[in-house]
């Protein structure tokens, strides 16, 4: 038997998108609390090797993001991550590389804010067909 809920008490969003300004001028940024972020792929540095605190053999590497009125962001993947975003930025594309960062996390060293994704729950979607991306891409133009 399936019941109908009038007032659902959980978000019927698919992300929880946060804004870059958000990211900076929060105070204190909750290390805990994940979140999801649109942006343009900008840059990127080479793959490196990284062994965990679990001494486990892994990859990491940082992307650059534009997220709107050409402010700039570092993002650091690791795990399988690199190896899915790789190919996308070596095909020599035209159109901009737009993803979908969902389950990261802020962080703050040295006054300069980054994000980074999480082991085991992060994930992100490369130029999908979404009404939260068509936004974006209307919004760089």
């Amino acid at each position: 038997m399936v019941n109908h809920v009038d007032n659902t008490s959980f978000p019927l969003e698919a992300f929880r998108l946060r804004s870059f300004s958000d990211l900076l001028t929060i105070d204190r940024l909750e290390h805990f609390e994940m979140f999801d972020l649109i942006g343009k792929v900008v840059g990127k540095e080479d793959p490196q090797g990284l062994i965990t605190s679990k001494g486990l053999m892994t990859k990491r590497m940082v992307v650059i993001w534009k997220i709107l009125m050409n402010n700039k962001m570092s993002c650091t993947l690791f795990g399988q991550l690199v190896d899915h975003i790789l190919p996308h930025t070596n095909d020599g594309r035209v159109e901009p590389l737009i993803v979908v960062l969902q389950y990261f996390k802020a962080t703050r060293w040295n006054g300069k804010t980054s994000v980074q994704s999480n082991f085991d729950i992060s994930k992100f979607h490369i130029n999908p067909t979404l009404k939260e991306i068509d936004s974006f891409r209307c919004r760089l133009v």
